[in-house]
């Protein structure tokens, strides 16, 4: 199963994108995390949006399936690192398939098919998210173009 799940997951383009982008710059995408409770995925999601002018359905986002991801990601990251030995490496290791999950559940929203739902320019979508992080609008623009180029 878990070889299945890394094949489905190296066959995604966000994956790839992702794989290019994060280890260069990984303290700045954590530093969002941290900082601002922005989600990585997110980020390099409309970053990869931005580099192949792909719009997106902003609706996509409210999903609740999404949002119980993304919280079931971040209360996984928070418990492993009260955790030490076995205990922190299971779930590292369950915190990467999650995320693997979320990158691919993310890369079906960049390429879904319009079926008359509003699609927008990244920084559409963008903005909405600066606002339900609470963050100032603009401030996480040049910071994908960063990412995209």
């Amino acid at each position: 199963m878990e070889r299945e799940f890394t094949n489905a997951l190296s066959n995604t383009p966000l994956w790839r994108f992702a794989l290019t982008v994060y280890p260069h710059h990984q303290q700045a995408l954590l530093a969002w995390q941290d900082e601002a409770g922005a989600n990585v995925n997110r980020l390099l999601l409309f970053a990869y949006c931005q580099r192949n002018r792909c719009n997106l359905a902003a609706d996509g986002f409210e999903s609740p399936a999404l949002n119980r991801l993304e919280e079931l990601i971040k209360r996984v990251r928070l418990v492993r690192k009260t955790q030490r030995g076995a205990a922190r490496v299971s779930l590292k290791s369950f915190e990467l398939e999650l995320e693997g999950l979320h990158l691919q559940l993310l890369d079906t929203l960049a390429q879904w098919p319009s079926d008359g739902t509003d699609r927008h320019p990244p920084d559409v979508v963008i903005t909405r998210y600066e606002v339900q992080l609470g963050i100032k609008k603009g401030a996480l623009a040049p910071f994908i173009a960063t990412l995209a180029n």
